[in-house]
């Protein structure tokens, strides 16, 4: 799993958070047991990740989503998937090619908040490590068309996700 960390705010350490959601993007792959293969061959999966400001994110959420509010995690979905399965065949353009490399299945961009998850995390009463694994699960899982718009998706989206946190030792 390839998880590009960009940092777009100040409030916030940069090295460690980046590798929290590194480790809690790999478990999020590692539990689906997704396969990306392109032609018969192994591909990476990859996701693009961005730490920005309140502000950032609250205009991103007006731009993208028509709602004038700050929010803690935005995801951007590259593949159609539904609970963890493609709904349309891959297509050539769904990959990166670089020369000497393997190619990658991008998933799609996730935009995490530190700032809205330090708030979460006081209010919640659990660290701040652990809202940002949570959020970055979180994310992942909307990446892989888990959703929880209707109580039995809800139902099955958040045990997966409590599943993977516990298995990484961010216990309620």
């Amino acid at each position: 799993m390839i998880v590009r960390c960009e940092n777009n705010q100040r409030k916030h350490p940069f090295e460690w958070m980046s590798e929290i959601s590194r480790q809690t993007a790999e478990a999020v792959c590692g539990t689906l047991a997704l396969d990306f293969r392109w032609k018969g061959k192994r591909v990476e999966a990859g996701v693009a990740l961005q730490y920005v400001s309140l502000q950032r994110i609250r205009e991103m959420n007006r731009e993208t989503r028509e709602t004038d509010r700050a929010t803690d995690v935005l995801t951007y979905p590259l593949l159609d998937m539904e609970a963890g399965k493609l709904t349309r065949p891959r297509q050539d353009a769904d990959l990166e090619r670089m020369e000497g490399e393997p190619p990658i299945v991008w998933l799609g961009d996730l935009v995490l908040c530190p700032e809205r998850a330090a708030q979460q995390a006081e209010r919640y009463g659990h660290t701040f490590t652990r809202e940002i694994a949570f959020l970055t699960a979180h994310g992942m899982l909307h990446l892989f068309g888990f959703d929880h718009e209707d109580p039995e998706e809800e139902k099955e989206m958040f045990a997966l996700q409590e599943s993977i946190l516990e298995q990484l030792g961010y216990h309620r």
